[in-house]
């Protein structure tokens, strides 16, 4: 199986521009871990911070959360995990927020999360695909530029995962291929 998209890959920030955004700080992106994204950008900004009279050891939370790969994302889903009632959920944590470190004291608690593993493009595509379905729908997606999303869908063809069909009437529409009929494609081809 092909890792379409390891985190060296430059493609990988192009098709999956808003993986740390969904991630946080567990994302793997091209240049390493959203970690030292974060890292890079903390540095960058140290300079303007001089200059506003503040320094970088003034983000005494940030490490913190670098550390364990913790956003105040992950300290509000852990929260609603302990009230399943959203109702419960709102009204508790409106208090938690009135106490200022609330979410440094969760920090000292809370577990290191594991790093995210890249996404692998094909399966991503593949699970969008049924029976005869419309390129236009596999198009439709924002984060899969179209030249690459044709690429990868020949190559899945070639595969035989998938086989692709183009009509007049209907025009290019992609079925997912079972492994048994697969494999039947490749010994056939083979002979």
């Amino acid at each position: 199986m092909c890792k379409c998209f390891a985190p060296t890959d430059a493609r990988y920030v192009a098709v999956f521009p808003n993986r740390s955004t969904k991630h946080g700080l567990q994302a793997t992106l091209a240049s390493g871990s959203a970690v030292d994204a974060v890292r890079d950008i903390i540095d960058k900004a140290a300079p303007g911070m001089r200059k506003l009279g503040a320094s970088v050891e003034d983000l005494v939370v940030i490490p913190k959360m670098l550390e364990k790969r913790q956003t105040q994302a992950d300290f509000q889903l852990a929260y609603l995990e302990h009230h399943p009632d959203l109702l419960a959920f709102t009204h508790a944590f409106a208090d938690v927020l009135k106490d200022l470190s609330a979410f440094e004291r969760y920090l000292d608690m809370a577990p290191a999360l594991p790093l995210i593993e890249p996404t692998d493009l094909d399966e991503v595509i593949l699970e969008k695909i049924g029976r005869e379905t419309n390129l236009f729908v596999l198009m439709t997606d924002p984060l899969i530029p179209t030249a690459l999303l044709e690429r990868r869908l020949r190559a899945l063809e070639s595969a035989g995962r998938i086989s692709i069909e183009t009509t007049p009437e209907d025009g290019t529409k992609c079925s997912r291929v079972k492994p048994l009929v697969a494999a039947r494609r490749r010994t056939s081809s083979a002979e």
